[in-house]
């Protein structure tokens, strides 16, 4: 009886409640199997992203069904309120929030665990690591100037070819310091890599590697949190979406010619479902 009432609500007799549904849920990932692989700690941080943002996208638009405007015909149908109360939930919504705040949503589509999480309380190691790459690339800075006031030219700039960076660039005809090892070159330039270069080289890429390693720590400690703290909140919303994709088909079907609700008789006899045509 309760499955016929929400059915009836979501019929297309009323119509806003029906196309608030239709709206909600007709892009709605795959987030049970994208849940399940943040509980493996096998989903990438773009796939994260992904699932949370659909969850919160979704649980703001169905919360719109509670209101003064939709809220009567949900209230008709208990089951209907109740699988809404779920995948809506201000608990939710709010755990989803606070996920997604503890990362650069940018660096996660692109999948960047450098620059995923932000420093925070959580993770002081990653803030202590930045910086001290920061200094690093302060120390490159400081190295160029010294190396414009030594040549006396002060357009000299770092350049990067092929994945090679903080390069020196020099017409063919000039001749560089013995200490410059040199890495290229065209038909026109020379490039190069200066002794003090290749030194604040090797500091930069040290530091780098121990952030990269931090990072990758620290992005699974974070899914270790996660799957710990809110795995019944999720479960619960996603079998709610699931229930509601369900309501959802049974509505479009029953606009359909020669549909009809069932009606549930109560007698002495076993229930039956009558269909009238």
């Amino acid at each position: 009886t309760a499955i016929l009432k929400a059915w009836e609500s979501a019929d297309g007799k009323a119509d806003n409640l029906y196309q608030t549904l239709i709206r909600a849920l007709s892009q709605v990932p795959d987030v049970e199997k994208g849940l399940m692989r943040i509980f493996h700690k096998t989903a990438t941080p773009n796939e994260f992203v992904t699932v949370l943002e659909a969850i919160l996208k979704t649980g703001r638009q169905l919360a719109v069904l509670g209101t003064s405007e939709g809220g009567k015909d949900v209230r008709d149908a208990p089951l209907l309120s109740l699988l809404l109360s779920h995948a809506s939930s201000s608990e939710l919504l709010q755990t989803v929030m606070t996920e997604l705040c503890a990362l650069n949503v940018e660096a996660a589509k692109k999948s960047d665990k450098v620059n995923l999480l932000k420093d925070s309380p959580r993770f002081p190691e990653l803030g202590r690591l930045r910086t001290e790459v920061a200094s690093s690339e302060d120390n490159m800075t400081e190295i160029l100037r010294q190396i414009r006031r030594d040549m006396k030219d002060h357009s000299l700039k770092y350049v990067t070819v092929s994945q090679t960076e903080y390069l020196i660039e020099l017409d063919t005809h000039r001749t560089p310091p013995k200490t410059w090892l040199k890495i290229s070159s065209t038909k026109k330039v020379n490039r190069y890599h200066p002794a003090e270069v290749r030194e604040g080289l090797k500091e930069l890429e040290v530091s780098r590697a121990k952030l990269e390693i931090a990072c990758g720590v620290a992005w699974s400690d974070f899914l270790d949190s996660f799957r710990t703290r809110v795995p019944g909140l999720f479960k619960s919303a996603v079998n709610a979406l699931a229930s509601l994709d369900c309501l959802k088909a049974l509505a479009k079907l029953a606009t359909h010619p020669d549909y009809t609700r069932p009606v549930i008789v109560d007698s002495k006899r076993h229930m039956r479902l009558e269909v009238v045509r």
